[in-house]
């Protein structure tokens, strides 16, 4: 499918075929009559060449003391395996232990694997080397090209370039999957055809394409890749790091900082001429904490959040990253902030209950009020109570 003026549906109906079926150069033919790729998807598994068989054959008589293990003769040159996309167990629901019950967790993504029996394998002989032999055997336990499979389909490529070029064109996500779904949900009503209609009666309505059922997930995605690609300066991530930060500070005005030890504690950070401008004229702010789960082992990144006078909500207006827990990193960000930032006017922070934030603040800001989070706070209250205070029944302890 395409969004010019070219666009086109294609809608193949499911055509059951012989159970063997002898073709070579239509063998891409008769796997599309079989699982049609708007319809249902076919998974390729597991090849099997004479060459590899015989090799693995030689091992195992090899490697056998005492009585050599009977083989078979290997009558064919190769022999793939095919599958339905919906093939394989259904995930079952994970137990978990609670406190005080046990119970199941519900499963927060429905599972395309219903355990569909629907097989191929194409196999090409050695006495007849020049045609291949398709071997169908189970059925489908599921409607072909109903909305369960739909939702289960992979994206055309077209409809994944589409996405993209909307996403480098700045549009957000949710845009995005509203625009290109109206699109496509326009173009199949306006282009339906009859006789499509009448061969698949009132699936027609709902089996026009995979397309016009584009999930968040899918365009978070391939968000996801385009930004990997934009902000990826380097293979090694400390260069890639140190490339940024020098562009950021030459072409765009940032303040940054990156430590002396950067190659063992990873600790750099950033302000933004307009967040400059916010922070040395606040008197109170925020150190808010978010521990990173990124391919950096136990990664921590700091914000440094003040309320914004226009809209009197949280504002960030400085980052910086370590992989270093201590004090020293924390520190060493607040002395760039106050000597270089020249962030001077700071009167009170609010912190989580960390004492090593509070070390670092008393050694670089000693004249500045401390506090710590409510709701932090609040949350260490209740766990203490937990634990110390048992009422004899579930009812009263809650």
């Amino acid at each position: 499918m395409s969004s010019n003026n070219a666009t086109s549906i294609h809608i193949s109906c499911y055509t059951p075929i012989s159970e063997t079926y002898r073709t070579f150069d239509q063998l891409g033919e008769i796997r599309s009559r079989l699982y049609s790729p708007t319809r249902c998807q076919i998974v390729k598994g597991t090849t099997r060449t004479a060459e590899g068989q015989e090799r693995a054959k030689a091992q195992r008589l090899n490697a056998t003391e005492g009585p050599k293990p009977r083989t078979r003769y290997i009558d064919y040159v190769f022999k793939t395996y095919y599958s339905c996309h919906r093939s394989g167990e259904k995930r079952q629901a994970k137990t978990e232990q609670n406190n005080s019950s046990e119970g199941s967790r519900k499963l927060q993504k429905k599972s395309k694997k219903i355990e569909c029996t629907a097989n191929l394998v194409a196999t090409c002989y050695k006495s007849d080397p020049n045609n291949v032999v398709l071997h169908h055997t189970g059925n489908h336990n599921h409607q072909i090209g109903g909305l369960e499979d739909l939702k289960f389909l992979p994206l055309s490529q077209v409809a994944k370039q589409l996405i993209e070029q909307r996403l480098r064109e700045g549009f957000r996500k949710r845009d995005t999957r509203i625009s290109i779904q109206n699109h496509f949900l326009r173009y199949s009503q306006a282009n339906l055809n009859t006789d499509v209609e009448q061969s698949l009666g009132n699936e027609a309505q709902v089996i026009v394409h995979r397309d016009q059922m584009v999930h968040s997930t899918e365009i978070y995605n391939i968000y996801k890749k385009i930004q990997e690609a934009f902000y990826k300066k380097a293979d090694d991530q400390k260069e890639s790091v140190k490339l940024w930060l020098t562009e950021l500070k030459e072409n765009e005005g940032y303040d940054t900082f990156l430590a002396a030890n950067f190659d063992s504690t990873f600790l750099f950070g950033f302000v933004s001429p307009w967040q400059k401008a916010l922070l040395i004229e606040s008197e109170s702010v925020c150190l808010d904490v978010t521990h990173c789960t990124s391919n950096i082992d136990k990664g921590i990144l700091y914000t440094i959040v003040t309320r914004h006078p226009w809209t009197g909500t949280g504002c960030p207006v400085a980052f910086f990253f370590t992989t270093d827990h201590s004090m020293l990193p924390v520190k060493h960000f607040l002395y760039f902030l106050r000597y270089t930032v020249h962030f001077s006017s700071l009167k009170k922070i609010t912190i989580d209950i960390s004492t090593a934030e509070r070390n670092a603040i008393n050694s670089v800001y000693p004249e500045v009020v401390i506090q710590w989070c409510i709701f932090h706070v609040a949350r260490v209250w209740m766990g203490k109570i937990r634990e110390y205070i048992k009422l004899g029944s579930s009812a009263a302890n809650a």
